[in-house]
């Protein structure tokens, strides 16, 4: 059984995640599993008045193995066990949403990120194509047009969009203090000139303009405004 997570409009499907389930089928016999089941089926489906056809049939997967494939070349076996145990990921309700709204709104964001905590100096445009409780990935589009999927994890679980804008402005946040004191921060000359101070809110005031200075470049723009703002569902 193949399961892939949803694309966002405009968005690679190739970059998206996709699992592959291998292993056993078999009917699901006992009365009291198939209620159950039956029960779960029709919440899934609610239209389903077909469930009760004498030829209708419940079947479980039982798991043997477990095939990841992240994106452009991310791929690797997981341990069924593992996947057994695994927990379902509480932004996964949220994670449209806040993808389309990094993407919409704050590209030039994306793009800081890029180029900081993702250690790609020369990254020019970014996408965000996942976001789950640890952190997020993106197609970034490199110097020459190469394209390559990111993942940039959060400092630590967030279990809630608010908490993920906290996350994203304290990221942020960590850049420009990199940058005024001193230490080596991928990007152009104009990011690295001019950065905004971060309010007692939370929020990311831009600097005084400097008439004399040259034009700022496109990322410095993403400190202008703040991070998934109330437009987030």
């Amino acid at each position: 059984m193949l399961v892939v997570e949803d694309t966002p409009a405009g968005a690679d499907p190739l970059a998206s995640g996709r699992v592959t389930l291998l292993g056993t089928v078999a009917e699901v016999a006992y009365p009291d599993e198939r209620a159950r089941a039956r029960s779960a089926y029709l919440e899934a489906n609610p239209a389903a008045f077909y469930v009760d056809y004498g030829d209708f049939r419940c079947l479980r997967l039982e798991v043997t193995g477990v095939r990841y494939v992240g994106g452009f070349g991310r791929m690797s076996w997981v341990d069924p066990r593992d996947y057994a145990i695994a927990r379902p990921d509480p932004l996964v309700s949220a994670g449209a949403g806040i993808v389309a709204h990094m993407n919409t709104d704050h590209p030039d964001a994306l793009v800081a990120l890029c180029r900081h905590q993702g250690g790609r100096p020369d990254v020019e445009s970014a996408s965000m194509t996942a976001v789950d409780r640890y952190g997020f990935e993106v197609v970034a589009t490199r110097g020459e047009g190469r394209l390559e999927a990111l993942r940039i994890g959060f400092r630590s679980e967030q279990v809630a969009p608010d908490a993920v804008r906290a996350e994203l402005i304290a990221m942020l946040a960590e850049v420009q203090t990199a940058v005024m004191s001193n230490q080596e921060v991928p990007g152009p000359d104009a990011f690295e000139q001019t950065l905004p101070a971060v309010d007692e809110e939370g929020g990311l005031d831009p600097p005084s303009p400097d008439p004399e200075a040259p034009e700022a470049d496109a990322v410095e723009q993403a400190y202008r405004e703040p991070l998934m703002d109330e437009r987030l569902p």
